[in-house]
């Protein structure tokens, strides 16, 4: 069966092969000078479908210096943020035919010395090597994203997530209600040289006097098993906590997947906080509480899809406040006795 090209689109669609491309290449949403009516580019984009048309990768990199395919370099790839952050990004590039390609090991600098994508989304950067590493590769001419905190920009974009300050709100919730007795779970060890959520904890107990525990701070890792084990041996320590702190909703998931299992009852006898605001959480039993941006989705889609089309205007930095989203999960402690303090 012959290949569908875009002059057969263009010819069902009643538009030049020019108004076709700038349609199918995403130009018609960037380029001021390519712009496109939208009853044209509905049109186009059903003629395209109708067709079943696919854009031909090599003469597409020829004529545009684009692939077609934009990568998303993801630290923790069980984490359900992760998925809804692909789920979102690859919704929106598919109205562009372009591919979102997932790198679930984190070593996007050795994976872009093999690869020029459209574009590069990068969770986070450890230390001043991951940075130096990212200005190497925007000077040689890669588009890249970066999502994190105190990032020092430049040729590349920020979309900066107030992360810390949503964690502070999540310890003062809790010590709010009166609790005291808070543990703490990370993915990986808090250390002096890579610090992580588990720094506001550490800052928050100490603030109000509370002491730790032996045991109240501990690393899951990532995967599904370790944080089940992470969560049930701190509530199976002889004095459980009253209320935990999680670094992330997948955490705190497997937090109440745990208790559930054990009898113990969320909130009245343990209260749980996350961190991210993934739409899983509001369908656990109980909803979770937790801290979040309320756009994060979509603003790390909408600055993927930007670049990926070519934008190629200054770097960009966009900030995400953070606010506690309170839910079922939480409440005061409980006595003995089931009276709250």
């Amino acid at each position: 069966m012959r290949r569908v090209t875009l002059r057969d689109v263009a010819r069902a669609a009643g538009v030049s092969i020019a108004t076709a491309s700038y349609v199918l290449t995403g130009r018609s949403r960037i380029d001021s000078r390519a712009k496109v009516a939208e009853s044209t580019e509905l049109r186009v984009r059903e003629a395209a479908r109708r067709l079943h048309y696919r854009a031909n990768a090599s003469a597409l990199a020829t004529r545009t210096g684009r692939t077609g395919q934009v990568l998303l370099a993801m630290t923790v790839t069980s984490d359900p943020w992760v998925q809804a952050v692909v789920s979102a990004v690859s919704e929106e590039l598919e109205k562009h035919d372009v591919q979102a390609l997932v790198l679930p090991d984190g070593n996007w600098y050795g994976a872009l010395q093999r690869m020029n994508p459209d574009a590069v989304f990068i969770d986070g950067l450890w230390g001043a090597v991951d940075v130096a590493h990212v200005d190497e590769l925007v000077a040689g001419g890669q588009r890249i994203i970066v999502l994190g905190e105190n990032l020092p920009g430049g040729g590349y974009d920020v979309i900066e997530s107030r992360a810390t300050a949503g964690c502070e709100l999540s310890m003062r919730h809790l010590i709010g209600l009166g609790h005291d007795r808070i543990a703490c779970l990370t993915v990986e060890p808090h250390t002096e040289d890579r610090p992580n959520r588990a720094a506001v904890y550490l800052a928050e107990m100490a603030a109000n006097g509370y002491p730790i525990p032996q045991g109240f701070l501990r690393a899951a890792g990532s995967t599904p098993l370790g944080s089940y084990q992470a969560a049930s041996d701190l509530l199976d320590l002889p004095d459980p906590p009253s209320a935990i702190f999680c670094a992330s909703d997948y955490l705190a998931l497997s937090v109440v997947k745990s208790a559930e299992r054990r009898g113990i009852r969320i909130p009245g006898e343990l209260s749980v906080v996350g961190a991210g605001n993934i739409p899983d959480g509001t369908m656990s039993t109980p909803a979770l509480t937790t801290v979040g941006a309320a756009d994060e989705y979509g603003e790390i889609a909408r600055q993927v899809r930007r670049r990926a089309l070519g934008d190629d205007t200054r770097a960009t930095r966009a900030v995400l406040e953070w606010s506690l989203f309170e839910r079922g999960s939480t409440s005061h402690p409980r006595t003995s006795s089931g009276d709250t303090q």
